[in-house]
């Protein structure tokens, strides 16, 4: 009989590194037991887990895994449209007010210097299309106040509103 090595009999809990296998593939566990009985020493020991136990693992976990990297390119995609479209609402938004704030000041200018007419077509082709154009007289001042839809279907306004004291000698629009 040849002379036998010792086998080391590590357990490492987590991760689980080494299993218990029989030296010889195919022999089955009860010609274990029945050596055992015999006194003869078992033919079982610890084996490291390299090869199809890890390599199976790898599998199934590549298995559960597969179709999320699409998934997750999905949302990514989405996400960043989101992002985009408010990023360019929020550009056209304060472009829109701006158009609004320059108007007003023109009309408040004009209408304080005694023009309200010029004022109103000026203040017209500075505005955004389908503004609303508000002449107030107040004692000495002109209030204006300029306001349009930001996006039609949505009830999002934006304004502008100036204020200019009536010069000497101007008639109250």
């Amino acid at each position: 009989m040849p002379a036998r090595t010792p086998v080391a009999r590590v357990v490492h809990r987590f991760p689980r590194r080494y299993a218990l296998r029989h030296r010889r593939a195919g022999t089955p566990r009860r010609a274990w037991r029945s050596a055992r009985a015999a006194g003869r020493r078992a033919r079982w020991h610890w084996q490291p887990l390299t090869g199809t136990g890890r390599r199976e693992a790898r599998r199934a976990a590549a298995r559960a895994d597969r179709g999320s990297v699409t998934v997750e390119a999905a949302l990514a995609l989405c996400s960043l449209a989101v992002f985009l479209a408010v990023a360019v609402g929020s550009v056209v938004a304060v472009a829109a007010a701006i158009r609004c704030i320059d108007a007003a000041r023109e009309l408040a200018r004009l209408a304080a210097r005694g023009e309200p007419d010029r004022g109103r077509a000026v203040a017209a082709a500075l505005a955004p299309d389908g503004a609303r154009l508000e002449l107030v007289h107040q004692d000495d001042l002109v209030v204006v106040e300029v306001s349009g839809e930001l996006l039609h279907p949505l009830p999002l306004r934006v304004s502008g509103r100036a204020v200019a004291a009536l010069e000497p000698g101007a008639t109250a629009p």
